[in-house]
């Protein structure tokens, strides 16, 4: 393989936040990585003067409002430029404010056309990024689905699972007011509830980086009167996050839309069982290798509902193929690699 010489990771990340956004966004940090196995020399940068300073030849950003500016930049210097991430801002279910949603839409067609290619990591994204360019062949092929890097923990032994007890744990960023309801927190806050009126014990244990929403949701446990049973942590650090996953061997993710679920699949390839909601990378990616939820249902858990979901969970038991799974979608080679291919077609 003949590496590029130069590349840049381009994140229009705040600025007070920028400094640590390797260590609280895993895929900023992976992404990177994956630069520096097709790339002689890579940097990270939220800056179009530190980008243009760089001279690189190949840039991968992140779809927001900015990566326009970013792509039109790209465009008129010749610079090859790739937009990954989630499409969660033209998704009906996620932006429900018509006008915001119509104007992301006009954006992502014009990110489509002058850039050199977008991945995306679920195929719900990907139809809907196809549809915004039906009118251009050419423009839809530049769309194609590859899963983000999801790194697998080194558990020694995990907690067994017992059908009368339910002690789970869950990933949630804070920074956004609203962000921990569409991570689908409420949701996993009444099944633990649901759990218990059902004499289980069961409880929740959330890690997430501190921010505007975290009032919101302890506002939200205390009114639901869990404050026995639901607690926040603060930020983890992986080694952290080893410990809760030897102590807590189910994962909850509950989300209303999840571009991939990076925290659920890494959990997933780790051996853990996964409680999720199907929706988006959780639903093409684990499916039924976990225990699925239906969310309006879950609003009207019923006692036989949860006795449904506790003999799921007994019978559950872990796939035997992580190891492949790892290598061949999910490991930092299989996303360089995508990167690579994608570049070299432009």
């Amino acid at each position: 393989m003949k590496k590029f010489k130069s590349a840049v990771l381009f994140s229009r990340t705040r600025k007070d936040q920028f400094p640590t956004a390797l260590k609280s966004g895993g895929f900023y940090r992976d992404d990177l990585n994956a630069l520096r196995l097709i790339s002689e020399n890579v940097i990270f940068t939220r800056t179009l003067k530190e980008l243009l300073r760089h001279r690189p030849e190949i840039v991968v950003s992140y779809f927001y409002s900015y990566s326009i500016v970013v792509a039109i930049v790209c465009c008129f210097f010749r610079i090859k430029i790739i937009i990954t991430g989630g499409a969660d801002s033209i998704n009906p279910k996620v932006e429900k404010n018509r006008f915001k949603r119509t104007t992301h839409c006009l954006l992502a067609i014009i990110c489509i056309i002058v850039s050199n290619g977008i991945l995306v990591a679920t195929e719900e994204d990907k139809v809907r990024l196809q549809a915004l360019v039906r009118f251009s062949k050419s423009q839809s092929r530049k769309i194609i689905k590859k899963p983000h890097v999801a790194l697998p923990y080194e558990v020694d032994r995990i907690h067994k699972i017992s059908q009368r007890e339910f002690h789970c744990f869950t990933l949630c960023w804070f920074g956004s007011p609203t962000n921990w309801r569409r991570k689908g927190l409420d949701s996993a806050v009444r099944l633990i509830k649901a759990f218990r009126h059902s004499g289980v014990d069961a409880t929740l244990t959330v890690y997430g980086i501190d921010g505007q929403g975290r009032r919101a949701f302890e506002r939200f446990v205390k009114s639901t009167e869990m404050e026995e049973a639901v607690f926040y942590r603060g930020y983890a650090d992986r080694d952290s996050i080893v410990s809760s996953l030897a102590r807590h061997p189910i994962y909850v993710q509950l989300s209303v839309y999840e571009g991939f679920g990076v925290a659920a699949v890494e959990a997933f390839l780790s051996g853990l069982l996964i409680v999720h909601s199907g929706r988006g990378g959780l639903g093409e990616y684990i499916g039924d290798s976990g225990i699925k939820i239906d969310l309006v249902k879950l609003e009207y858990a019923s006692e036989n509902t949860i006795k449904f979901l506790i003999d799921k969970i007994k019978k559950w038991t872990p796939r035997d193929d992580l190891r492949n799974l790892y290598e061949s979608q999910f490991s930092l080679n299989a996303r360089a690699v995508a990167f690579y291919e994608h570049f070299n077609k432009c």
